[in-house]
């Protein structure tokens, strides 16, 4: 009585069904065009207007009623594919937001609208094949959900996701040397949340580099789990038989592998649901682990010959060896991204999957990735954490003689309790690729030199540690690695001083500036322009030029001795503190 409502038009379209939540202020219709139309429920406004086949592609398509539940909304679409073979799809959108949440698919075609149940979404569909496939499709459904995406995997080419530009997870300190951190020093732990129904394939994998660093963990058909990984010409194989991880439940896995000093060959132990699995087969083969071509990408999903079937959800890299507490502690833990050794963390939505630690390893993907809501449940994380902010001291400087600069950083580390509050009166270690003077308030200055350790420092009342960094070469500054008394021996918190607030501080480059006078030119006739030849006269033939050039460092100083180099486009002679050059575009001075 008290609003006026004025629906959006159809223009002309059958409505199929509506669904309404006062709560949310909403009003959903699907028409027989196969578009879901979402609708303000008090005015009739339309919000938006979504094509439900759009990513689907079938032909003759139908759409069920729409069914709410919570914030989801759910509709069934069905119709024939391109190579007329039926085609069914279970969709969630957001009730809110108007956005795709989750889809389901089958090779059938769907009966009727889906039904909503203690957090399962049952859909009918009945087939006209006669394949085992087709008829497996016929009957009812049943698919559990909630409000954690998952990627599904149907075992198809295209749902392969390929991460690009991995390079940090195989050398974390980016010094370009193989075998000293990360994947390449046999020193990392994979995990991840699957869920396979009987089919099993690869979940996670890169072929490495020259035959190194290569790591895959798989489930097979028989619910063994299998991860490898490759060192030279040898591939390392670790089987958990046994395991049970291929029954259509989900199971978080866990592969730590472990190559110790002395020992020629790594070591690894493999976990279901966060206990260790001590039924394990271990081999080495003298051929490489062939996945794909040489890289270091990253494949997520499987590989041409071994696709897995089935949900995965939040994969983990990290660049040690987990220890048992920790994989237990916190498989169903909401990462904060910045846990000290965490080399990549993906979460899964739909067209884009994201990763959680401070390295940024993103996919905008270009295929279609297709997501679920799942019944997973990650909590807050309960341990305490380190932070860090560093920002440079002024401008680089640099010596009057000399061509490398100095630069000064003034680096914050923070400890904080799980709530995110100050931790007071924690002990930190520091080590430093470089070397580099650290001082601060309270902080006796001294040079740490590469490699080696410095003890004494602990977090004030607020839970802050302030050095200042000096660094003498600014092309090469320093990583440090800080290790909190809470954290386990063999985990470092990694420190960029040219890095603030997780952004890349970009320096000024050095650069050249030049002016040029002309000093002797008898035949220049006034508002001729320099080195124009059109404009000068014919009997013109020596133009002569004083010309100064300046090296202007980072810091807008000069730098001097610098050495320089000329060519010129033409013949040319040059003099220079009394000694002349003959330039041109092929002979330098």
């Amino acid at each position: 009585e008290n609003h006026t409502w004025n629906p959006a038009p159809l223009q002309g379209e059958t409505i199929v069904g509506l669904a309404a939540s006062p709560n949310h202020n909403r009003l959903i219709l699907t028409t027989q065009s196969g578009s879901v139309r979402f609708l303000e429920f008090a005015s009739g406004k339309q919000i938006a207007a979504i094509d439900a086949n759009e990513k689907i592609g079938l032909q003759d398509v139908m759409i069920s009623e729409p069914v709410i539940d919570g914030d989801c909304v759910f509709v069934t679409v069905g119709g024939k594919s391109k190579d007329e073979s039926d085609g069914a799809a279970v969709q969630a959108y957001d009730l809110r937001t108007a956005t795709l949440r989750g889809r389901d698919t089958l090779k059938a075609l769907r009966h009727g609208r889906p039904v909503v149940a203690q957090g399962a979404l049952y859909f009918a569909t009945h087939s006209s094949g006669n394949d085992r496939e087709s008829l497996e499709a016929n009957g009812v459904h049943s698919v559990v959900f909630g409000n954690e995406y998952a990627l599904k995997l149907t075992g198809d080419e295209d749902d392969v996701v390929i991460m690009k530009d991995t390079r940090k997870i195989f050398d974390p300190d980016g010094d370009g040397i193989d075998g000293q951190e990360g994947i390449s020093s046999g020193n990392f732990t994979l995990e991840a949340w699957v869920n396979t129904p009987g089919s099993g394939g690869q979940l996670i994998s890169s072929p490495g580099k020259q035959r190194r660093g290569g790591f895959s963990l798989r489930v097979t058909k028989e619910g063994d789990v299998v991860a490898e990984f490759s060192t030279e010409n040898h591939t390392h194989s670790f089987t958990a038989k046994g395991a049970q991880a291929a029954d259509g439940r989900w199971h978080h896995l866990a592969a730590v592998f472990r190559q110790d000093k002395g020992k020629s060959e790594p070591f690894c132990q493999l976990y279901l649901d966060g206990k260790r699995h001590d039924s394990l087969i271990s081999k080495t083969t003298s051929n490489s682990l062939r996945i794909s071509t040489n890289s270091r990408n990253i494949s997520i999903g499987g590989t041409r010959g071994d696709r897995f079937v089935g949900m995965l959800a939040d994969v983990r890299i990290w660049g040690t060896w987990l220890h048992a507490e920790e994989i237990a502690s916190r498989k169903s833990v909401r990462l904060r991204g910045n846990e000290p050794e965490l080399l990549a963390n993906w979460s899964f939505s739909d067209g884009t999957i994201h990763d959680h630690s401070s390295n940024d390893f993103h996919h905008e993907s270009v295929q279609d990735v297709q997501v679920w809501l799942t019944d997973l449940h990650f909590s807050k994380p309960n341990y305490p954490y380190l932070h860090s902010t560093s920002a440079p001291l002024g401008p680089p400087t640099m010596k009057a003689g000399e061509s490398i600069a100095t630069a000064v950083y003034t680096t914050t580390i923070t400890a904080r309790t799980a709530d995110g509050s100050g931790r007071p009166d924690t002990p930190l270690t520091i080590k430093t690729s470089e070397k580099v003077k650290i001082s601060g308030p309270g902080i006796s200055g001294a040079w740490l030199e590469p490699g080696s350790t410095r003890n004494d420092l602990i977090t004030d009342k607020r839970g802050d540690l302030k050095l200042t960094l000096t660094c003498n070469d600014i092309e090469h500054s320093p990583e440090l690695k800080i290790r909190a008394g809470f954290m386990q021996t063999n985990e470092w918190f990694h420190v960029s001083p040219a890095i603030q607030n997780q952004k890349m501080v970009v320096l000024p480059p050095p650069k050249l500036t030049a002016h040029s006078d002309m000093i002797e030119d008898l035949h220049y006739d006034h508002g001729d322009s320099l080195g124009e030849k059109g404009n000068l006269r014919e009997d013109a033939r020596i133009t002569t030029v004083k010309t100064t050039i300046v090296a202007t460092g980072s810091n807008g100083g000069p730098m001097p001795y610098q050495p320089i180099e000329v060519w010129a486009d033409g013949h040319l002679d040059i003099e220079v503190n009394g000694v002349t050059y003959s330039v041109n575009e092929h002979d330098s001075a």
